[in-house]
């Protein structure tokens, strides 16, 4: 009888988040604006006001069914765009991750926790830390996503 009722506990939390990871996925598919983009810019653990920016952004990012898109980011105060293709995407119930070309070519993986998930609403944030020869080199970015009509 134990083992019947851990098998049933098991394949209940199994299937609850295999339904949160779909959900999620089919939220995200679509076209979605960028309405603000806040990026905080750490040197050193030390925040840099001078690369610290927010914009009511005017970029937007469409993930496809297929596992393609496009992402338009604004990459300064100005809300100048940097255009890069998505080659492939998918997430679990709580994550999102992106495979973006840039204008070299070059591969990189974006890595987003999706702490908005509304039908037409999302929110995302993404912090990267890197350790350069010159010290520590720290971003915090949060989209703020509205759907595309």
């Amino acid at each position: 009888m134990k083992k019947l009722l851990t098998i049933l506990t098991i394949t209940a939390v199994v299937f609850a988040a295999c339904s949160k990871t779909k959900k999620l996925h089919s939220r995200l598919t679509g076209k979605w604006n960028i309405t603000t983009k806040d990026y905080q810019f750490y040197y050193n653990n030390v925040l840099t006001p001078s690369q610290t920016y927010n914009v009511s952004a005017k970029g937007s990012i469409e993930l496809k069914s297929d596992g393609t898109g496009t992402i338009s980011d604004p990459a300064n105060a100005n809300g100048d765009l940097v255009v890069y293709n998505v080659t492939d995407w998918f997430n679990d119930e709580g994550h999102l991750s992106i495979l973006v070309k840039d204008q070299n070519a070059k591969v990189n993986q974006l890595t987003f926790d999706v702490t908005g998930n509304e039908a037409e609403k999302q929110v995302w944030y993404n912090e990267f830390n890197q350790a350069t020869i010159a010290g520590l080199v720290q971003t915090k970015t949060t989209y703020t996503l509205a759907i595309a009509k």
